[in-house]
């Protein structure tokens, strides 16, 4: 009983789920293959009942199928075709998404298990708020750590957030 009384105790201090908008998209660049463009937006992040962050000029990667947040396709989350300033300023955002996602999953304890890791992370949540500023139905591209410890990269169907 001790044990559940402590789970308790933690997702009391638990802020509450991370929430994402996304404002002010704009088109940046065409990649030199002309398949793929970049495109910015400012992200804020939240947690209920907590303090929100924006995160200014966020790089993301929309090409004919999917959007991802630009880096995110790199384990270490920084794109090596950024001035080092633009490369880390993407890290860092995306060390704060897979942050906030560990956080989710301490928080929520041994039920995370209930719920496949990438469909709640922090990546497709920013990702998702991105997609809907754009008012666009592309698939979602995420990138995670798997259960076997492996860097997936995936693409989340529009129809599944």
């Amino acid at each position: 009983m001790n044990h559940l009384h402590g789970m308790f105790d933690q997702a009391a201090r638990f802020a509450g789920p991370i929430v994402f908008s996304a404002s002010n998209p704009r088109f940046v660049a065409n990649f030199p293959d002309d398949h793929a463009q970049v495109w910015s937006a400012d992200i804020t992040a939240g947690r209920t009942g907590g303090d929100s962050q924006v995160f200014e000029s966020i790089f993301f990667v929309e090409d004919e199928a999917t959007i991802s947040i630009y880096g995110v396709e790199y384990e270490d989350g920084r794109p090596p075709y950024l001035r080092d300033d633009l490369a880390a300023k993407q890290q860092h955002f995306i060390a704060f998404l897979r942050e906030e996602t560990a956080t989710d999953n301490r928080t929520l304890g041994p039920i995370r298990k209930i719920f496949t890791g990438h469909q709640y992370s922090s990546e497709l949540k920013a990702t998702g708020a991105y997609v809907a500023s754009r008012d666009s139905k592309l698939d979602i591209g995420v990138g995670f750590r798997d259960e076997e410890g492996g860097y997936t990269l995936l693409a989340v169907p529009s129809a599944d957030y």
